[in-house]
């Protein structure tokens, strides 16, 4: 109908039998939102049927910090939100159709960027500095020394000391055996914020 109208008036005014198509473009009102750690933050227009894969592509992916889960807020009739949490190594790495949701308008994705510590490596390893770890049980000591470039030639793996600074002010000092824990009698060491991994030196 509003074709028909902008094709009447032109047909009175300028050209012979126009052909106007006129389009609406719902999409404008029709968006998914993407916060947190990917490529481009932003609300995209929901244009046919799209599914979570189909929009973190256009977001340009995830960004190097993303953590492990990614949480879809959906609202509700009743003026609430449900959330839908999709791990993401599912969906990405394992491609398990069931996570790549079909997505409605409306809808806002969250990627919340990993959590991580501090901790520094020194001593006789062979790139001694800061390393920062993920929070939780990936926050290990062997996987410090690791990311420190492991040790070199000179370290003591029964030599291992962690120093830890307790709320109370006080200096903790931990001991470790790189050997017992790659071996299963010891656990690994779960590290904290801040601590201080030194690897000795053996004596000859």
């Amino acid at each position: 109908q509003g074709g028909e109208q902008v094709a009447s008036k032109l047909r009175n005014k300028y050209v012979q039998n126009p052909q106007v198509s006129v389009l609406v473009k719902e999409f404008n009102s029709r968006k998914v939102s993407l916060l947190g750690a990917v490529g481009h933050p932003a609300s995209y227009p929901l244009v046919g049927r799209r599914h979570l894969l189909q929009i973190l592509a256009d977001a340009g992916g995830l960004g190097a910090n993303a953590g492990n889960l990614l949480y879809v807020f959906r609202p509700l009739p009743d003026g609430r939100s449900a959330r839908l949490a999709v791990p993401l190594s599912e969906l990405l790495f394992q491609g398990d159709p069931r996570w790549n949701i079909l997505l409605r308008a409306g809808d806002t994705i969250s990627v919340p960027p990993e959590q991580a510590i501090s901790v520094s490596v020194l001593g006789a390893v062979r790139n001694p500095g800061i390393i920062k770890l993920p929070v939780g049980e990936r926050a290990s000591l062997s996987r410090a020394i690791a990311l420190a470039g492991g040790l070199n030639d000179r370290a003591s793996k029964g030599g291992i000391q962690i120093k830890r600074l307790e709320s109370s002010g006080a200096e903790n000092v931990l001991k470790a055996d790189l050997d017992d824990i790659l071996s299963g009698e010891e656990p690994d060491v779960i590290l904290q914020e801040g601590d201080v991994v030194v690897v000795k030196e053996r004596f000859f």
